[in-house]
Order: structure tokens, then sequence, then C-alpha cells
């Protein structure tokens, strides 16, 4: 746990991102920013993939193509996703221990 003697710590704890690791102030900025150039797109129903320049900036950042990079609504949404294309029913899938109970349900 996080004290005042290690404030590096982050917590991993399920579920609840580390709010050390949340810098809100820098999120408040963009988002003001985004929604007041593109607030009429960002609210309609968009690509199956994520907003196409979001996408397009992270595949730069990381060096690979556009079409490469999926965005979703957190982890959940991805564990269901790759799960739903990679494994069949019935098949065993090995996990760490202790891992996430929701990514063994999904």
């Amino acid at each position: 746990m996080a004290d005042a003697e290690n404030q590096d710590l982050i917590l991993f704890t399920r579920g609840n991102p580390a709010e050390e690791a949340i810098p809100l102030a820098d999120i408040v900025d963009c988002a003001r920013d985004i929604f007041q150039r593109e607030g009429k797109v960002l609210f309609q129903y968009g690509h199956y993939s994520g907003y196409r320049p979001l996408r397009e900036w992270i595949a730069g950042r990381f060096g690979v193509k556009t079409e490469q990079v999926l965005i979703g609504n957190g982890s959940m949404e991805f564990f269901t996703f790759v799960g739903s294309l990679f494994v069949k029913w019935g098949e065993t899938v090995y996990v760490e221990s202790p891992s996430y109970d929701r990514a063994i349900t999904a």
C-alpha cells in the first residue's frame, strides 16, 4: 500500500486504477480542447475501431499502422474481443495466479 514513506508506489488494485497515476488536469485540458473542436463528431456513433485521429496518433507513437490500433472501452471489452477471436469453446487457457477473475469469466 502507498504511504507517506513510499510515494512512488503505484497500486494495481483490481478494477480501480491507481489515483496517483491519473493525470487529471491533463485529461481535463485534452477533453476540453477536443470537445470544442470536434464535439459534434465525437458524440456520434463512430467506427468500431475507435476515433481515427486518436488511432493515428497512437500508431505514430508506437510505430505501427493505424489499422493495427483498436480502441476500446476498457480491459473487459478487450478480454472478450481477444477471447472470441483466439479461443474456441472447450479449449484450455492458461492464466497467471493470482489472476483477474473477470478475465477468467470472459
